[in-house]
């Protein structure tokens, strides 16, 4: 997994995360090899986490529950695979993934725990 240059890492993370980061990294492996001969990338790349302009009730502001990844270096019609397969593998687990301003200049898969998965 990489990570954009800047982005800043929470200094309290809910360990429910580590799943999520797993989740990508293994959905990314999944879409990279259906996009071969197509490169897009050996490794996801996490844009935003504590950082970047969000909202006051952001989950990204809230024990770094709430990470965006990049979307654009995927061939178009694999980025709703790449949702859907991280959404069957930890959806069920209370995380919300979306591909946020798909085709628009701010693309990036948007992917948080809902407070929902609190119990």
């Amino acid at each position: 997994m990489r990570y954009k240059v800047g982005i800043r890492v929470p200094r309290t993370l809910d360990s429910r995360m580590f799943v999520a980061l797993a989740a990508i990294e293994r959905s990314w492996d999944f879409i990279h090899n259906l996009a071969r001969p197509v490169e897009i990338g050996s490794e996801a790349t996490i844009t935003s986490w504590a950082d970047g302009i969000h909202g006051v009730n952001s989950y990204h502001k809230r024990e770094g529950r709430a990470v965006d990844v990049r979307t654009k270096t995927i061939p178009r019609p694999l980025v709703p695979v790449f949702v859907e397969d991280l959404k069957r593998r930890i959806g069920a687990l209370g995380f919300d993934i979306v591909a946020e301003d798909f085709n628009g200049e701010m693309e990036h898969l948007h992917l948080e725990l809902d407070s929902r998965a609190d119990g």
